[in-house]
């Protein structure tokens, strides 16, 4: 997806250099060495939504990313034919010693299905130096949906802009647009990070009270191969779940604080409509030909420090406190609705707080500009280094 809404922007920034491309709107800017009314093209914004989109379809059909070898079970096994599926079993556990990888997508009912539990426990035995990777499908749907809301809020913002001579009556539709984004959109935040945290919740209390004499198979014949298959590799089937119990659990762990809080490209994906919206602002300073020094400060101070600086500074440590919860005299924050509502309420004011410095600072000179890069810089090292890996 990053690629190809870079390459989409890039198509975009194209068109408009070359004329094609006519402006939608106009905007005021005020940044060191230039006052005056440029234009805003929006083809950048739209441009990179749609490259974003397409990427995300016709990323699974690009052969060069790796290996799209994979075992299947579901595909793999046949589905009706006995015979060939009782054969299918027996050669699980070559494929499973071959593969280099298993990837769970994990949801709620994983750890209740028998044959998933099998997989598991044939993968860590037959292949002890394979690589375990446990994907929540819940993060990836929380980080897409986080895309929208946010393309949705940066067409609003962009809207606010539009056609504004007067700083403070556009820092007042900013605003309006602002909060009517939060109202619409807190709902449907608010769901699915009380869903996330459910799941992580379950995920680990599922593994510290796992038994696998409590997990049914309709096949009793399933059942008892796969019984006798774990008995041979574990000695007995109690000593199986406490495996799971406790050198799985501590390893999956292991295996979700490595990649962090949330993988690092979880934390930009959302903010690209971000970017897409200041680069229309570097795009309108160079159509009018404002000072390269003016193209440089907004650079600065909205690219640099603003997109990658301080908004996902700000991103770890909302999705830090939404995992970790807010803790007031050693208390934790409840109901967990009036937690999210907190945090959500909190991030937006850090986002508007960012926006605000980054525009007072890009017009009043390079000192400022310094300064605000200096502190986006603390922020950032801060956050990334104290709460993205906790």
């Amino acid at each position: 997806m990053f690629i190809s809404w870079a390459l989409g922007g890039i198509l975009a920034l194209l068109l408009c250099l070359l004329g094609p491309m006519p402006a939608v709107t106009s905007f005021h800017a005020d940044v060191t060495g230039f006052q005056g009314s440029i234009p805003l093209h929006c083809w950048l914004m739209m441009a990179g939504f749609i490259g974003a989109f397409l990427g995300l379809l016709v990323y699974p059909h690009i052969s060069c990313h790796g290996s799209d070898t994979c075992f299947l079970d579901y595909v793999c096994i046949h589905q009706s034919d006995k015979r060939m599926m009782q054969q299918g079993i027996r050669s699980i556990g070559a494929f499973l010693a071959a593969s280099r990888e298993l990837r769970v997508l994990w949801s709620p009912p994983y750890l209740t299905r028998l044959w998933c539990v099998f997989e598991l426990a044939a993968y860590r035995k037959l292949n002890p130096a394979g690589k375990i990777v446990i994907k929540p499908i819940a993060t990836d749907i929380a980080v897409y949906m986080m895309f929208l809301w946010v393309q949705l809020a940066s067409i609003g913002i962009l809207a606010s802009w539009a056609d504004s001579d007067d700083r403070v009556s556009r820092s007042m539709r900013l605003l309006g647009v602002s909060s009517s984004t939060f109202i619409f959109l807190f709902p449907a935040l608010a769901y699915t990070a009380r869903k996330k945290h459910q799941e992580d919740m379950q995920l680990t209390s599922d593994l510290a009270s796992f038994d696998v004499k409590c997990i049914q198979c309709s096949n009793h014949f399933d059942r008892e191969c796969i019984h006798a298959a774990i008995i041979e590799w574990y000695g007995s089937l109690d000593e199986f779940s406490a495996h799971i119990r406790d050198v799985f659990r501590f390893e999956v762990i292991d295996l979700m604080q490595a990649s962090g809080i949330l993988p690092a490209q979880y934390i930009w994906l959302p903010l690209l409509p971000v970017a897409s919206l200041t680069c229309e602002t570097l795009l309108g300073l160079w159509t009018v030909g404002a000072p390269a020094t003016s193209i440089l400060a907004c650079f600065m101070g909205y690219i640099v420090a603003l997109n990658l600086l301080w908004f996902p500074a700000i991103a770890v440590l909302s999705t830090f406190a939404m995992k970790h919860g807010l803790w007031v005299r050693n208390r934790r924050c409840h109901p967990f609705i009036l937690e999210v509502f907190a945090v959500s309420l909190l991030t937006g004011s850090l986002f508007m707080l960012g926006a605000v410095l980054a525009e007072v600072a890009t017009a009043n000179g390079v000192e400022w500009i310094g300064l605000w890069n200096f502190l986006a810089l603390s922020v950032a090292g801060w956050a990334w280094g104290r709460c993205w890996r906790v």
